[in-house]
């Protein structure tokens, strides 16, 4: 669900991996470097200062941005649904390459994302990789909206066979069988190579990077396991019982955790979760969330901000 720290999770991960440090269960996690795109999140701004906060062992992570063609006068950037055959390339090169994390998933798809031929077709070559390279590789997605009450993995976004061509399916949604807790359920929905049901619960931390200054950012706090199956750990949590502007309001709060956003960018990544436009400005009403204007060479750009000091300043700058 939005605002549950997706991103934030595989970030753990890939720290984990890169130091081989232990599982939240205690197992020892074999070290390697990791491999991270993502299609919604900003390197220096988002991603990095999450894996410092995690921290992850940067000598061993890598980030997939831009392709270079021979015959090309600019980089092009990365896409996932066609350029797999050169991300193997690379990774033949970097060498004992461990994960890959891909958000989101759904951008590797270049058909129909709701067809089921179209997304196996897609993902085969993720697959194929994965076998040849002895690789894991972690794709993110979310869950559509108004289908609480059925089986989580029937709830993924797009065609069942993203969660079909997954040998594990893990979920995440926030808890409320404790009052007044800020923690959230990270529940397995499918294993074909192990046990099913089971998690752990955790909660995301906010905090500032000591080594700079005004940076903050966001860190997973792994707590105690969690007994039951994702339908039952789920079936409890706030997501599953909130309506659509709650939803949207954690999906807000998760966007701006690490600092103001271009409007257009909110726009984009709203619709992608299924969020209306209504829906989107009654939550950013609620959250007082304020809207500034910048000048960007000669071209006005909006801008949304929790911080209502930055935002009255920015907009009495432009006026």
């Amino acid at each position: 669900m939005p605002g549950t720290g997706k991103t934030t999770i595989a970030l753990d991960m890939a720290a984990t991996i890169s130091l081989g440090r232990p599982l939240p269960d205690g197992t020892i996690s074999p070290q390697g470097n990791v491999l991270l795109w993502s299609g919604e999140d900003d390197v220096m701004d988002t991603l990095v200062p999450r894996l410092i906060a995690a921290g992850a062992d940067r000598k061993k992570i890598y980030f997939i941005d831009n392709v270079y063609e021979a015959d090309a006068i600019e980089p092009r950037g990365f896409n996932p649904a066609t350029d797999i055959p050169k991300l193997i390339e690379k990774i033949k090169e970097i060498g004992q390459v461990s994960l890959i994390i891909i958000d989101p998933i759904i951008h590797a798809v270049t058909g129909n994302s709701n067809s089921n031929i179209d997304v196996r077709k897609a993902l085969k070559p993720l697959i194929d990789l994965a076998k040849e390279l002895n690789v894991a590789i972690i794709g993110i997605t979310h869950f559509t909206k108004g289908t609480a009450e059925q089986n989580p993995i029937d709830r993924v976004t797009g065609s069942l066979a993203f969660g079909a061509a997954a040998r594990i399916v893990m979920v995440t949604s926030e808890d409320t069988t404790t009052p007044n807790s800020s923690r959230y359920i990270f529940a397995r929905a499918k294993s074909n190579i192990g046990l099913l049901g089971g998690g752990y619960y955790y909660e995301i931390q906010k905090i500032e990077l000591s080594n700079y200054p005004g940076v903050t950012t966001s860190k997973i706090k792994w707590l105690h396991e969690a007994i039951g199956s994702a339908q039952e750990l789920l079936s409890k949590s706030k997501n599953n019982q909130s309506d659509a502007l709650e939803e949207a309001k954690d999906f807000l709060s998760s966007l701006l955790s690490d600092g103001d956003i271009k409007a257009i960018d909110v726009h984009a990544a709203a619709n992608q979760n299924g969020i209306s436009v209504r829906t989107l400005h009654r939550a950013k009403k609620e959250l007082q969330i304020k809207s500034y204007k910048l000048m960007t060479n000669g071209v006005a750009v909006w801008w949304w901000s929790f911080d209502s000091k930055i935002a009255t300043q920015a907009q009495d700058c432009h006026t």
